[in-house]
């Protein structure tokens, strides 16, 4: 199996930052981008069906994050400035925001949709209730003897798929946590990783955690979950012209776990790893010397992928 680049959609004059496929649709890909507008694009007609302006306040805000809701099929939620906000996905019709008073990062749904978490600027992860869209929870802190929180903004907060008690979050203070929603603070620490992005991740068949890092060495790791112990440090290799690596703003597992895609600056580029028997294997798809970039990589169910630049184009990669 190998993967290679299908399609390029130019989706002027935005920046990108973050897509994601729609589940009702798997030709469509939702883009948050620059200036506050989330565009709306049709893998199959190479276009941008619809641009929805999300900003409800003068300054326009990128939208940073953005993911669907489980078993909603048609609600999007996104991140812009200090908002959550979520849009019905076929009228573009807004539904309803929070607002916080920090910057936010990123928003991440449990597994059964009903609830989501936020992560940002102020180092503390908020639970919300997704049907009355009311705060339920705050995870922040340590017990102050094993564990602390974090120190520094948040990037990146999952809901462990196999445990619904767990989050996992990550961010600039080189630190995982993992927080017990029942205890409200974090309960162990994974010291390494500097994440700046979408950037962590959950195998669910093994429950190993991916995480990528905005550095030039020891940039993609897997932790065994039980342990905390680093068991893959992906070395990557340099771009022959610049001779730089890359500093990656995304990774993620596709669906069943045995690849990984990733993403980032410096040598701007996508790259697709293999993984047999939980381990990392070799490189079976690349873009490579891009001119901007790379962030917001996502798969969808038949494990093709998507990835945006900040030159305002799209990447979809599919396997042959």
């Amino acid at each position: 199996m190998s993967y290679y680049l299908s399609q390029t959609i130019a989706i002027e004059p935005v920046e990108l930052f973050c897509s994601e496929f729609s589940p009702l649709d798997s030709n469509l890909v939702a883009v948050g981008c620059s200036e506050a507008t989330l565009k709306l694009v049709k893998l199959d007609s190479n276009k941008v069906v619809s641009s929805i302006f999300c900003s409800k306040s003068s300054i326009k805000y990128p939208i940073t994050h953005l993911c669907f809701k489980p078993h909603s099929k048609n609600i999007v939620t996104i991140v812009n400035g200090n908002t959550v906000q979520h849009y019905h996905i076929t009228s573009g019709q807004f539904i309803n925001q929070i607002q916080e008073q920090e910057f936010i990062h990123t928003v991440s749904y449990n597994q059964t949709g009903e609830e989501f978490a936020t992560g940002g600027v102020d180092t503390i992860i908020r639970v919300y209730d997704s049907q009355k869209q009311n705060l339920i929870r705050t995870c922040q802190g340590g017990n102050g003897i094993t564990t602390s929180g974090h120190s520094n903004r948040i990037f990146a907060v999952k809901f462990f798929p196999n445990d619904p008690n767990l989050i996992i979050s990550g961010g600039w203070d080189n630190t995982i946590q993992i927080y017990d929603m029942r205890q409200q603070q974090s309960i162990r620490s994974i010291f390494g990783p500097h994440i700046c992005g979408d950037a962590l991740d959950v195998n669910k068949t093994n429950n190993n955690i991916l995480a990528g890092s905005w550095r030039p060495d020891h940039q993609l790791q897997v932790f065994d979950f039980s342990s905390g112990k680093c068991v893959e440090d992906i070395a990557l290799p340099s771009d022959p012209n610049t001779g730089q690596k890359c500093n990656i703003y995304g990774c993620k597992y596709n669906q069943i776990g045995n690849t990984i895609a990733m993403g980032g600056s410096g040598s701007n580029e996508m790259r697709v790893l293999l993984t047999q028997q939980q381990h990392i294997t070799k490189t079976i798809g690349a873009i490579n010397g891009l001119p901007d970039p790379l962030s917001g990589i996502a798969f969808d169910t038949s494990d093709r992928l998507v990835v945006g630049t900040a030159t305002h184009h799209l990447y979809i990669m599919k396997t042959n």
